[in-house]
């Protein structure tokens, strides 16, 4: 089923709270030296930090908005056995496609040379990327947005348009040349299939932020991690790594897909988290 204007209104309005919050916060680090050079001075790379609080803080407003703003909270955080054991299952998907699926692309004699005491660098990654992004983006992409939008055009075309926002939110970043390698086009692919996973993850774990935030770390660790995990392994001459990356995401995403019917783990309308009421009913606009 689509979703006409009126319900459509709310996730935009969050993406657009989001992106306007964020877009400010960069915008001293992208007119800076270290961007377009329109200010005088250099803003360090580490300020990027400050635009990841755009999607929680409009997740906050429109829950507030919407007169759910503990429900929402407190369903998100609520822990149990099932939704640890999702959380798990989530981070080692993505460290699996990231890392491994990467390396088998990448490498013309798989596993040779592969060095699996790479991924025992997670654990420092992990901490070293705590303030990334994950521990705040999340609230609002998945918390917020994949929760609420997938109810009304189910968790496949949500988790795409999630996707295609979260890349496209990025955009300021690519005027800074330290941020990223990859170029738009790609990134944004490359995000949109990680939001297919992400989804996923999210509702395999019952709507479990936590679970969002595990997997949003793990990719972020894991470009860290793949450098070593290749090791001494004999590489191709193409794909690069950036585009092998986004063909491994793209194979699981559509494994997942597939496997799940679309359904991406979610088996309803109230138990999606923080989407509904928690009784199947939707939130109103």
């Amino acid at each position: 089923m689509i979703w006409g204007a009126a319900e459509w209104k709310p996730v935009a309005r969050f993406y657009v709270l989001a992106t306007a919050i964020s877009w400010t916060l960069w915008s001293p680090l992208v007119l800076s030296r270290a961007g377009v050079g329109v200010l005088p001075f250099t803003m360090p790379m580490p300020w990027t930090i400050a635009g990841t609080l755009g999607p929680p803080l409009a997740a906050v407003m429109m829950w507030r908005r919407e007169g759910r703003l503990r429900s929402s909270l407190s369903r998100l955080v609520r822990v149990d056995s099932t939704r640890a054991v999702g959380a798990l299952a989530g981070s080692l998907v993505v460290a699996i496609t990231f890392v491994c699926g990467t390396a088998a692309i990448l490498s013309r004699h798989q596993p040779e040379g592969w060095q699996a005491s790479a991924f025992a660098l997670y654990g420092f990654h992990w901490f070293t990327t705590l303030l990334g992004g994950p521990i705040f983006e999340e609230w609002g992409w998945r918390g917020y947005a994949q929760a609420r939008l997938q109810q009304g055009i189910g968790p496949l075309p949500a988790a795409l348009a999630v996707g295609l926002g979260w890349g496209l939110w990025h955009l300021p970043l690519f005027l800074v040349p330290a941020w990223s390698s990859a170029s738009l086009p790609i990134y944004v692919v490359m995000i949109t299939l990680l939001s297919v996973l992400m989804a996923w993850g999210f509702n395999t774990s019952r709507g479990f932020i936590v679970a969002s935030i595990a997997m949003h770390f793990t990719y972020n660790a894991s470009s860290r991690v793949l450098g070593d995990f290749l090791g001494d392994a004999d590489l191709r001459a193409w794909p690069s790594p950036v585009v092998a990356i986004t063909l491994a995401f793209g194979a699981a995403a559509l494994i997942v897909t597939v496997s799940t019917k679309g359904r991406l783990g979610a088996k309803g309308a109230g138990e999606t988290a923080s989407g509904g009421d928690g009784d199947g009913r939707r939130p109103s606009s």
